[in-house]
């Protein structure tokens, strides 16, 4: 198949959607596919860039400027419905990772149209709620517009696509509810991992990691890996580290990521009891080192589509314990590759004690914890290898293309 794939924003790293259209990419290719990826641009200097060994074509459409940040939703739109009238479409399908783009494509170019859902604004309702009912009157108004028109921008995106490829089957049972989405074109396509680069450390080469990380070898090492954001809830960690600290000594928190709540944490942990047993180590290119260093996974998140990070952790052989979808409260599917009490623990309790009680009880069962891990690297192996999500693409599009 020829494919046109629209990226609104594509990184190298540190970004959760850019890795998964980058490993996509690359496998469609090597199913003699041709992929041809675009990325909206803010000058013509850029229009060709490289990234992790894509070429990427970049279109020059500056970002539509917009009376008020509320309005922001218009301007996305707007560059969007641009960005498809300047290409051409000499493709079999369209895919984009951004409901607007479905829309404009779907209008403009006259092909199918496929929309790799990375999340869903409706996860994101309860955490919204909430902060709203904190600011005053004059604030509200303007977060309540830019909510209600980004989520009529996204459901207008995924009821434009002729299919939509949702991480896990949480959200798409909520957008098929709440947005009222035709099921028969939507579906779920969980993301992979390379079970190879992601494999559990001999007892040598985890001792010869912690020596180079500088991490005692005694220590029991509780590993997170993301982006340090709201809605990754990494206060939690902190929190639950400071309640199981004086159960487990030899405790060591690993942070690895950034984010604009980093300087926070930092100066959170710092100043708390923990400071010594935290440890931020930043952006790094490659994750697994402090994976297969480590004994256990957390993931805090309150909102999270899927979560990638859990089933890299689970194929270093690492039992993870994560937050779980608590309706209401939290929407988190990494209670879809974690089975409770099998590879790790899924909580639907988000506070510090629950977490804490988790690792305690891991820290002190040494088996136990081999038997989650060796239970989540053959969960990985068996559901979550590099390249089903792809086949599972390459299918579902020769399937749009047939009846279109």
């Amino acid at each position: 198949m020829q494919l046109l794939w629209h990226v609104p924003r594509l990184e190298s790293r540190g970004c959760g959607m850019s890795g998964r259209v980058r490993n996509l990419a690359r496998i469609l290719r090597l199913r003699d596919h041709n992929v041809r990826l675009v990325t909206p641009v803010e000058s013509a200097r850029d229009a060709e860039q490289l990234v992790d060994g894509l070429r990427v074509v970049g279109v020059d459409v500056p970002p539509s400027r917009v009376a008020h940040w509320s309005l922001q939703s218009r301007g996305r739109v707007r560059r969007a419905a641009r960005t498809a009238d300047r290409l051409m479409d000499e493709c079999d399908a369209v895919l984009t990772c951004q409901p607007e783009f479905a829309t404009a494509a779907r209008k403009t170019l006259r092909r199918p149209v496929g929309l790799v859902a990375c999340c869903c604004r409706l996860l994101y309702e309860p955490a919204h709620t909430a902060e709203n009912a904190t600011r005053g009157a004059h604030q509200r108004w303007a977060y309540q517009l830019d909510d209600r028109l980004m989520r009529q921008a996204e459901r207008r995106g995924f009821q434009s696509a002729d299919a939509v490829m949702f991480d896990s089957s949480m959200t798409r049972g909520i957008a098929v509810s709440g947005y009222g989405l035709d099921p028969t074109r939507s579906h779920v396509v969980p993301p992979t991992v390379d079970v190879d680069r992601f494999r559990p450390a001999t007892s040598l080469q985890r001792a010869e990691l912690r020596r180079t990380l500088g991490l005692p070898e005694d220590a029991f090492v509780v590993c997170w890996t993301g982006r340090m954001a709201d809605q990754k809830n990494v206060e939690l960690l902190l929190d639950a580290a400071a309640r199981s600290s004086r159960a487990i000594p030899e405790l060591r928190l690993l942070l690895v990521g950034d984010g604009p709540l980093r300087a926070g944490l930092q100066a959170r942990a710092a100043n708390s009891s923990i400071g010594g047993k935290v440890r931020f180590a930043g952006m790094r290119d490659r994750v697994e080192p402090f994976l297969r260093a480590s004994d256990v996974f957390a993931l805090p998140s309150h909102v999270e589509s899927f979560g990638i990070s859990v089933i890299e952790a689970m194929a270093c052989g690492l039992p993870a314990v994560v937050l779980g979808c608590a309706p209401g409260k939290f929407y988190c599917g990494a209670g879809e590759s974690v089975i409770d009490g099998e590879t790790g623990y899924v909580l639907t309790d988000d506070s510090p004690a629950a977490m804490a009680e988790r690792w305690i009880e891991l820290a002190r069962d040494a088996d136990g914890r081999r038997r989650l891990g060796e239970a989540g690297r053959r969960r990985v192996v068996d559901r979550f290898p590099l390249g089903r999500d792809a086949a599972q693409l390459e299918q579902i599009l020769e399937s749009v293309c047939r009846r279109n």
